[in-house]
């Protein structure tokens, strides 16, 4: 199903009404909303929005790891979406496509190719080929953001024990987490410079930090905490996402990769 909050943060965004009218009028449709809006979502995906947008890029756009939804919340465009599985609802805008690595996509197949939150979730021997799939399916530009480094690492511990109180069982993310490792500071620099070689590309990188830590762990605690009270508060802060370089400061979660593919 579409996020209809990260909907709204978007129209926040474009809109120029009064500032203190759409904070309200946001956060009681976020009070009566059916489903959870989620500030983690679109902390997530506003700096590649931004991206899309300061780049002028209206452009043939895959996400490798959409899921059911991905991007598209964010975006006007079909978005193809590469995945192992997508469940419930997909995305009118998304384009499914049930797939492991190697992608059936052809070279330079898309302007930007988009991954975010996926990378940790692969195993440590086939990241290698994961990243040199990314790049060589990217005409233009690849945008991939995941938890990095032992701070990521010290804080997904902490957060499987809270989840594991509140829940009685660790969340199966968490899980791949520790199974996989959360990928070390320099290690997707290495796949990078190997993909490179190997594909005859080269390709310049920026980076940016993604959500504090401190931050996370206070708003990660209201989501999964039981109490209904707790998380609707949650979903009330989606409300200030429109300002996410807010939250983009110190010891970050989260690092943003965008990498630009050169002639």
């Amino acid at each position: 199903m579409i996020n209809t909050g990260s909907r709204w943060t978007l129209r926040l965004l474009q809109g120029s009404d009064d500032l203190s009218s759409r904070l309200l009028s946001t956060i009681r449709r976020t009070l009566l909303a059916p489903e959870p809006w989620s500030l983690d979502v679109d902390l997530r995906y506003l700096p590649v929005v931004r991206f899309l947008r300061n780049n002028h890029l209206n452009a043939s756009l895959l996400e490798v790891g959409s899921s059911s939804t991905g991007i598209t919340p964010y975006v006007s465009s079909t978005v193809v979406g590469a995945d192992a599985m997508f469940p419930g609802s997909i995305a009118e805008q998304l384009i499914p496509v049930v797939t492991r690595h190697p992608l059936p996509f052809r070279d330079a197949s898309f302007d930007v190719v988009v991954s975010l939150d996926t990378f940790e979730h692969i195993p440590r021997d086939l990241r290698q080929n994961f990243i040199t799939e990314l790049i060589r399916t990217a005409k233009r530009y690849v945008v991939i953001g995941f938890p990095e480094g032992s701070a990521a690492e010290k804080h997904d511990a902490a957060m499987e024990k809270y989840f594991t109180r509140q829940h009685g069982a660790p969340h199966p993310y968490f899980v791949e987490h520790r199974g996989y490792g959360v990928p070390k500071e320099r290690e997707f620099e290495r796949y990078v410079a190997h993909a490179t070689q190997q594909l005859s590309k080269h390709v310049s990188i920026s980076k940016q930090k993604n959500v504090n830590l401190t931050m996370r762990t206070l708003f990660m605690r209201l989501v999964w905490n039981k109490r209904k009270i707790l998380q609707r508060l949650y979903t009330v802060a989606t409300a200030v996402s429109r300002w996410d370089r807010l939250f983009h400061f110190g010891a970050c979660y989260r690092t943003i990769y965008f990498l630009t593919i050169h002639e």
